[in-house]
């Protein structure tokens, strides 16, 4: 007897594998699409907690806020890549041994 598989039995396998393959795909899609939505709104929030001084400061209205992001996420985001939120971009970094009072004197020069 010959130790190959029943071809009868490889088909639907193969229907079954592409199928559940067909059904991963668009859950990755929904996932990614769940992800970029929720660091758009991130972004905006972000953004929209700023005030107008440093909204004009960085070149940016109010009004241009979700059509900004909306562009930069579009632009600059491939599919597979998550996106940092504004937290993440935004956030200082201090050289060792700097303090918080730095921040101070650069408020009080203003």
């Amino acid at each position: 007897m010959n130790d190959k598989r029943n071809p009868h039995t490889r088909g639907p396998a193969r229907v079954i594998r592409r199928g559940l393959r067909a059904a991963i795909n668009v859950i990755r899609s929904l996932a990614r699409a769940i992800v970029r939505a929720h660091e758009r709104r991130a972004t905006i929030r972000g953004l929209m907690a700023l005030d107008d001084r440093t909204l004009k400061d960085i070149g940016l209205h109010r009004s241009q806020i979700r059509s900004v992001v909306e562009e930069s996420l579009n632009a600059t985001t491939p599919p597979d890549v998550p996106n940092p939120t504004l937290a993440e971009t935004t956030s200082t970094t201090r050289k060792a041994g700097e303090s918080a009072a730095n921040d101070d004197d650069f408020e009080s020069a203003a």
